[in-house]
């Protein structure tokens, strides 16, 4: 199967004609969109375009002035219990080891479990820093501080991923690792994904479908036509290459 290709019954997140202004200038403009079930959705457009409170108005975080913002079916009148966050900066408690710091989210409701921590050391084994979970913030490298925090991101079995630039901060090559294990992740676990992010050919590669943002409006999408698997070797692809270079091309426009 293609990327893209999602039913319109497993819709998850939608937006209905939503506005949002702040001291009368428009930030959000009659958007209406939708995240389905599993897809990986990423965001791009120049700073001041709409993105970060696109997130928050998605999330539940802040309401929207006008129009509809559903959940399931069901309007969003809170924050979504079902969405896990990742940042730019990992924001990882110095005082915590690894473990403690996946953990976060579960001690703040309640005393953990046993179940709870068997779930941290299968998320260390998944996104391979098992070796680290004694170690403290400030002896990881970026992407092992990368890693913890989509860790904690999943500790409670989040339905949506919402990451602001995650990977921006990092090398090259860690990035395109990073990359790679949040798709195997998030496909096997099939999370839905609403990445923000200012790297072309990173949307690309992580994408089913990439939305240019511009006032407060999602002004063109570009469905992703690669394989459903990808791996490394796709960045160097003809077909890769021709659809970074079409977004490339309208975000400059």
């Amino acid at each position: 199967m293609n990327v893209g290709t999602f039913s319109e019954s497993s819709v998850l997140l939608e937006f209905k004609e939503v506005s949002f202004s702040y001291s009368s200038q428009p930030i959000i403009s009659s958007l209406s969109w939708n995240l389905k079930k599993g897809e990986f959705q990423s965001f791009l457009g120049r700073s001041g375009c709409g993105k970060s409170t696109f997130l928050d108005i998605a999330s539940g975080l802040m309401k929207a002035q006008q129009g509809i913002v559903e959940y399931n079916g069901q309007p969003v009148l809170k924050p979504i219990s079902d969405i896990g966050f990742v940042f730019q900066c990992p924001t990882l408690l110095d005082w915590m080891n690894v473990s403690e710091n996946i953990l976060l989210p579960k001690l703040l409701n309640h005393t953990t479990s046993v179940c709870d921590r068997d779930q941290v050391n299968e998320l260390l084994v998944d996104l391979g820093i098992a070796s680290c979970e004694r170690a403290y913030p400030w002896q990881l490298s970026g992407g092992q501080q990368s890693r913890v925090a989509i860790a904690r991101a999943l500790i409670n079995g989040p339905k949506i991923l919402m990451m602001d630039e995650p990977f921006a901060a990092l090398d090259a090559i860690t990035r395109e690792e990073l990359q790679e294990l949040l798709l195997n992740i998030c496909r096997t676990h099939g999370i839905a994904v609403i990445f923000v992010t200012h790297d072309v050919q990173e949307a690309v590669f992580l994408s089913d479908r990439v939305c240019l943002m511009s006032n407060g409006q999602i002004v063109e999408y570009f469905p992703i036509n690669l394989p459903k698997i990808r791996v490394s070797e796709i960045r160097y692809e003809k077909q890769f290459n021709e659809q970074t270079a079409k977004i490339k091309l309208a975000l400059m426009g």
